[in-house]
């Protein structure tokens, strides 16, 4: 039973892994790549200096000064920059906590 379950979970994963990799490789990716210092970074400044916001509210200031540092990178590039450094954040926040 439990060597069924592995092997379910590989394949999962397996899907998983190949999705981030074909984004990685695209353009989008390579534009995730090259914001997401900054990302990370306007994310956790974010949230220590306005945490009492919605958070559409913490989307919206980081998208635009994100935008404004880099406004030749897609949209799609700069959301997905910003939910990979929120999840970031989270992980962190939940390692401390533990």
């Amino acid at each position: 039973m439990f060597n069924k379950i592995k092997e379910v979970a590989g394949k999962i994963f397996g899907r998983v892994t190949d999705f981030f990799m074909s984004v990685a490789k695209s353009t989008i990716g390579q534009m995730v790549y090259e914001i997401h210092d900054t990302a990370e970074k306007v994310v956790e400044n974010i949230e220590k200096e306005n945490g009492n916001l919605s958070n559409h509210e913490k989307w919206e200031i980081a998208y635009s000064t994100i935008k404004k540092q880099f406004p030749h990178i897609r949209d799609a590039a700069i959301n997905l920059a910003i939910e990979m450094a929120v999840a970031l954040m989270k992980q962190k926040m939940l390692k401390r906590i533990l």
